[in-house]
């Protein structure tokens, strides 16, 4: 089972390796103003920083 998981894990990192070359975005960690740690994405293209947070009702 563990190999299995480690296949899908593997799968899913390529994808977003892909997406990341293709788009000339990259993940890169990031603390919003409230302290809160995130994943955000760098715009590789005019150096923006944009990130998606849902907020709890």
């Amino acid at each position: 089972m563990e190999e299995k998981r480690a296949t899908e894990i593997n799968f899913a990192l390529g994808l977003i390796e892909t997406i990341c070359e293709e788009s000339e975005i990259a993940l890169i960690p990031y603390t919003l103003k409230n302290g809160q740690q995130v994943v955000a994405i760098h715009d590789n293209q005019n150096g923006k920083i944009s990130v998606m947070v849902k907020k709890e009702k």
